[in-house]
């Protein structure tokens, strides 16, 4: 079985919270807490919880008991407050298929088949909470 090296997201310098949208796309604040919200999943099971951060270190074993090791599925989703308008660029270091997209933008897709380095390219982003998922395959 190929080792599933950690996975990682820089994020660095901009605050996740665990949130949702309401229908007209104003996010509700109240209730927002630290984290991300996030659903393992494999053919048969799935289970959703809060995390701090996207970082991970896996190896050959399962997310949590009851998924498959083999093949499963993470997708983490939450709100990103932006600090300033300006231009950021995301990193991924893992192994497997990864897409990064915050307010309805892609800024980071690709798959390594081996750990390393997966980055984004500069994205421009305006200050304030915008909604953001990130999904991860293993491959």
């Amino acid at each position: 079985m190929p080792h599933l090296g950690p996975l990682a997201l820089g994020l660095a310098g901009l605050c996740l919270f665990a949130g949702t949208c309401r229908g007209d796309d104003l996010f509700e604040f109240e209730g927002l807490k630290p984290g991300l919200v996030v659903r393992y999943a494999d053919a048969a099971h799935s289970t959703t919880r809060i995390e701090p951060a996207v970082a991970a270190i896996w190896g050959s074993a399962a997310p949590l008991p009851g998924i498959d090791a083999a093949s499963f599925q993470a997708e983490w989703s939450g709100v990103l407050f932006v600090k300033s308008d300006t231009k950021y660029r995301f990193y991924v270091h893992g192994q497997g298929r990864v897409r990064v997209r915050i307010a309805d933008q892609e800024v980071l897709s690709g798959e390594a088949t081996e750990p390393g380095w997966i980055a984004g390219p500069p994205t421009p982003l305006e200050f304030g909470f915008l909604p953001l998922q990130i999904t991860f395959a293993k491959t």
